[in-house]
């Protein structure tokens, strides 16, 4: 079956720092990892979803994290507002918190933020 999205996804590694409220007002940050992105949205990985929600509008902030750890001022970064998808919850052992796979649309396509993507 031919992938019929409008931007492919390219499976790549990058920080990412997501920021938003819950339906009361109080702000969430979560930090994350990316697990694919293209010029459409991104999916990542998150411990700290708990409060995020389908259609709920978050600010992303990416970066490489081939940078240079003790130089962080030095690492590609891009911003960009996106909107929730998906969100799906993997299972947790009683020792680790449970992790999500959040998808987010981005709200100005197609997006780049300075990174090489695909198409």
């Amino acid at each position: 079956m031919a992938d019929r999205r409008t931007y492919p996804r390219e499976r790549t590694s990058l920080g990412v720092e997501c920021f938003s409220t819950t339906r009361d007002g109080t702000p969430l940050r979560m930090h994350g990892v990316t697990q694919d992105l293209s010029a459409g949205g991104v999916g990542f990985q998150t411990a700290l979803w708990q409060g995020l929600e389908v259609g709920k509008t978050v600010n992303l902030r990416l970066w490489d994290l081939s940078a240079e750890p003790h130089r962080p001022g030095r690492a590609r970064t891009a911003c960009a507002w996106a909107t929730v998808r998906r969100i799906l919850v993997g299972s947790a052992d009683s020792e680790a918190p449970a992790f999500a796979s959040v998808a987010v649309e981005f709200n100005e396509k197609p997006f780049t933020g300075g990174f090489r993507l695909a198409g």
